[in-house]
């Protein structure tokens, strides 16, 4: 097999179109293929198929750009779980389109919060965010700079007939100078990519959202700002005004955006922080959650409890544990307590715990006849599969070895409860 996908590495670059040169394939090229009645009909067939061995089994002459229809299908693979509209119908995207496109479940989700009679946004991309949001909007404008991507997404918009989103081809800061039209709601999702390289500080942000804000409350009252999930809540508070809602938007337990709804007709910002998982249906709107903090001597209870990915981002484990007698490790994000499970949390019961010397955790794990667990490690840049050479363990099954390096090293085994 190894043999079939180094050949399969020269015959796409013998092709000079290799899926390493995936960003060099010209929209027109991409079209073309979603146009080939042939080509789709292959790709259709073949999806399934081992994309090397497709490649050296397909010796016939074809009318259409084979190495490039092999991309896309490895593209369409991947889209079948974040954009099935896309697989399902064939639409035009490439590799960078897709990787920086929302996810459908999260732009469904975007298009029950906002509605009205007009959108503009700013950054219309690949089109699955404008795609959805013209479902809640009587019209939509969806602007694009890059013409590649402009040419893909409105070759999409057509061939899913949507009739009321407009695309235009132009620089966002441009087209606000020009138009004469006030919105509804302003979307605007900023690249991060920037001469500074990947970046999530605001002033890296392409286009410039804060130099901006003069010209977009001119154009709407509301705008909502697509941040990185990596990007602080608590500096949302610091870098803006007119604060209506934050949200923080997760799928399947990864945090996928921090989303800011400013209302320009505010005084004041409102302290109110939505979690939404679009994937599990969690869902709390948290209003003035520091008032829930508070100091507990931390003592060791029966169970541990590790906070979602979107509790730990917004701060707010305290509000789910206002009502729990619990304790919190000093150093980490991990809380105890005599309640099996809490809501907001991954929970695990503890049978046995140990210094985090090698030795006595090894002792420990033959005691209770562990040989495969999956490992947490806490306070250090250890990977878990440096233990687990350690340890002679494999990873997975029922077993969690929590390892914690701080004031007090110690090692906790673990069973997952929910």
């Amino acid at each position: 097999m190894f043999y079939v996908h180094f050949l399969f590495y020269f015959y796409c670059v013998s092709q000079k179109k290799t899926i390493l040169q995936h960003n060099i394939v010209q929209s027109n090229v991409i079209i073309e293929i979603l146009e080939n009645q042939e080509a789709k009909r292959f790709i259709t067939l073949n999806i399934n198929e081992d994309m090397a061995v497709l490649a050296l089994a397909n010796k016939r002459k074809v009318d259409f750009d084979f190495a490039v229809c092999l991309q896309l299908m490895k593209l369409y693979k991947k889209a079948q779980r974040k954009l099935p509209t896309y697989w399902q119908h064939l639409l035009a995207l490439d590799d960078r389109s897709y990787a920086q496109s929302t996810s459908e479940q999260v732009a469904r989700f975007k298009s029950t919060i906002f509605s009205g009679v007009s959108l503009l946004d700013l950054t219309g991309g690949l089109g699955v965010d404008s795609h959805f949001l013209s479902q809640s909007f009587q019209q939509v404008v969806a602007v694009e700079q890059n013409s590649e991507l402009h040419n893909m997404a409105l070759f999409n918009k057509t061939k899913m007939g949507i009739t009321n989103l407009h695309r235009v081809c132009a620089e966002a800061q441009y087209y606000l100078e020009t138009t004469t039209e006030v919105y509804d709601l302003i979307y605007i999702d900023p690249d991060r990519r920037s001469d500074f390289g990947r970046s999530v500080a605001l002033k890296y942000l392409n286009p410039n959202v804060l130099e901006l804000l003069p010209l977009l409350r001119q154009k709407s009252n509301q705008l909502y700002i697509k941040l990185s999930p990596l990007f602080d809540v608590s500096e949302v508070y610091r870098a803006f005004e007119c604060i209506k809602n934050v949200f923080v938007i997760a799928e399947q337990g990864e945090v996928k955006e921090v989303g800011v709804w400013l209302d320009f007709m505010l005084h004041k910002n409102s302290d109110a922080v939505r979690l939404i998982d679009v994937a599990s249906g969690f869902d709390y709107t948290i209003s003035n959650a520091l008032r829930y903090q508070k100091n507990i001597p931390f003592s060791l209870g029966k169970f541990l409890h590790l906070p979602l990915a979107l509790v730990a981002k917004s701060s707010t484990a305290a509000y789910f544990l206002r009502n729990i007698t619990y304790t919190k490790f000093i150093e980490f994000e991990l809380y105890c307590s005599s309640v099996p499970t809490i809501e907001g949390f991954r929970s695990f019961e503890i049978h046995d715990r140990t210094g985090l010397a090698h030795k006595k955790v090894l002792a420990m794990l033959k005691k209770n006849g562990v040989t495969r667990c999956v490992i947490l490690v806490k306070g250090s840049a250890e990977h878990p599969d440096h233990w687990h050479k350690k340890l002679k363990t494999k990873d997975g099954g029922d077993w969690y070895l929590f390892l914690l390096r701080g004031k007090v090293n110690q090692a906790f085994l673990t069973t997952f409860i929910s």
